[in-house]
């Protein structure tokens, strides 16, 4: 299967073929869920932060909190370390995606993808945390 420019690969295995993207970001493309085609994006500036912090494991959670009289869930994406990752894999049946940046872990259960997952990294003040597109929750 030729294609052009980026990896591809069904999800969970190792790249067919591929080159890295031009400019500062990596790309990746991946056969997703049902054979969607799912490129993942990643800024040159969360590579070197995930350098920096020695994480090489992205994750997207949902999380869910019922404190009130109504739920409300959400996608919680942060970096874990390797132990934990491989918590979500053995226990919670996450997928793990190789990437030339790291590894990104999915749910084993479906959420909205679009054709690019992008991920940088967000600044507030002296906080950091992974800004993401291109995924979210299903509503039920």
């Amino acid at each position: 299967v030729e294609h052009s420019a980026v990896n591809r690969v069904v999800i969970g295995s190792s790249p067919i073929r591929g080159e890295m993207g031009s400019g500062d970001r990596a790309h990746f493309c991946y056969m997703g869920f049902a054979g969607q085609s799912m490129e993942f994006v990643c800024t040159d500036e969360l590579k070197e932060y995930m350098t920096h912090k020695k994480l090489r494991n992205i994750i997207v959670e949902v999380v869910t909190s019922d404190y009130s009289e109504f739920e409300i869930t959400e996608l919680h994406v942060h970096l874990i370390n390797d132990e934990r990752a491989d918590y979500f894999v053995n226990k919670k049946n996450y997928k793990i995606n190789e990437t030339d940046f790291g590894r990104v872990l999915l749910p084993g259960f479906k959420l909205e993808y679009e054709d690019r997952i992008f991920f940088g990294l967000k600044k507030h003040w002296i906080f950091k945390s992974i800004s993401y597109s291109g995924v979210r929750h299903r509503m039920v």
